[in-house]
């Protein structure tokens, strides 16, 4: 969460009860941004996981040409 969201979610906290909506709205929006870096995480760990594949693949080749 973004220091300045951190804040106001404080400053809201200690308003009291009646600010219970509006810290719920931050936190839900809060999770909304983190389940869309969490995709873009694992897209990237996947191209990531392509990528090494492709050099060990190539590494691995080209190592057997020249042991032959």
């Amino acid at each position: 969460m973004p220091l300045g969201k951190m804040r106001e979610y404080s400053r809201l906290y200690q308003e009291g009860e009646h600010t219970r909506e509006a810290r719920l709205r931050l936190l839900e929006v809060h999770r909304t941004s983190v389940r869309e870096q969490i995709t873009t995480l694992q897209e990237t760990e996947k191209m990531l996981d392509h990528k090494i594949g492709s050099y060990k693949e190539l590494i691995q080749s080209e190592h057997l040409k020249t042991s032959t």
